[in-house]
């Protein structure tokens, strides 16, 4: 249905949301949504990354102390979902 939409702007299905649990975080969880990316913004092979994770938690950056949240990216909403937990894992470093 939303493949079919031709607007001016985006239109971004959510496709799947998870709570992950990791003790380490201040609240126990965070959430990760996953979206279709429909349009392949900023993408070079549209193919290999149709989906897109978002985590709902964002860390201050170092450097200037603006938040960041991880995102990662995949064919499948599971590869989406583990590349955006990697980085996630990644930031807290």
């Amino acid at each position: 249905m939303v493949d079919n939409l031709k607007l001016k702007s985006p239109i971004e299905a959510v496709v799947a949301q998870f709570i992950v649990w990791m003790p380490v975080l201040p609240l126990g969880r965070m959430k990760i949504t996953i979206t279709k990316d429909t349009e392949g913004f900023g993408i070079i092979d549209v193919d290999k990354c149709k989906y897109i994770g978002t985590t709902d938690l964002c860390i201050k950056r170092k450097f200037d102390g603006y938040p960041e949240s991880a995102v990662g990216r995949g064919s499948t909403i599971e590869e989406a979902l583990e590349d955006t937990i990697k980085y996630s894992c990644e930031m807290l470093k």
